[in-house]
């Protein structure tokens, strides 16, 4: 739609029943796949200036266990299970090997991936994504560090409240 900052992803989301939870997920084009793992608190929709690629690409955005139409708010939120969540994806699609692309938290999970299963990974494109939190800069740990539930709606998401809790947890914080 005209003057959208994101353009509306077209289409019916699917299901991917990864055992543990269900994994929604967009599946647009055809060609390549490339497989794009959007940012913390997001979901697929993010992604939609990207719908120019589905001219040349397969186009697969999941969204994050616990995130957009996915299951599993109750499992681990962490960029290891996202990661394998991920693969499970790629699984249930028949994929052998494909291209990821990660967008901060996204960025986390596909690095990960990369790492855990490289032989799966064609090809890996991080968009603002940290390997640690030493590579942020000063203060924005503190300013994690001084984030409380207590803060957030009653009615928010369980994944959205646990965020903080994240960040004040030992020395692997955020992953």
């Amino acid at each position: 739609m005209p003057g959208d900052i994101i353009a509306p992803i077209p289409g019916d989301v699917r299901e991917a029943d990864l055992g543990t939870h269900r994994l929604a997920y967009a599946d647009l084009g055809s060609g390549e796949p490339i497989v794009f793992l959007h940012g913390g608190l997001m979901d697929h929709q993010s992604w939609g200036n990207q719908l120019p690629l589905a001219d040349q690409f397969r186009l697969i955005l999941p969204d994050t266990r616990g995130l957009g139409r996915s299951g599993g708010a109750d499992l681990p939120a962490t960029y290891a299970a996202f990661a394998e969540d991920a693969i499970g994806l790629m699984d249930w699609l028949g994929l052998a090997r494909t291209s990821l692309v990660g967008f901060s938290d996204g960025g986390c999970s596909a690095l990960h991936a990369a790492i855990s299963y490289p032989d799966r990974i064609a090809n890996l494109v991080l968009i603002g994504t940290p390997y640690s939190l030493a590579s942020y800069n000063d203060g924005v740990v503190d300013h994690f560090r001084a984030m409380r539930q207590e803060g957030f709606e009653a009615s928010a998401r369980p994944l959205v409240q646990e965020c903080p809790a994240s960040a004040l947890m030992g020395p692997n914080r955020l992953n």
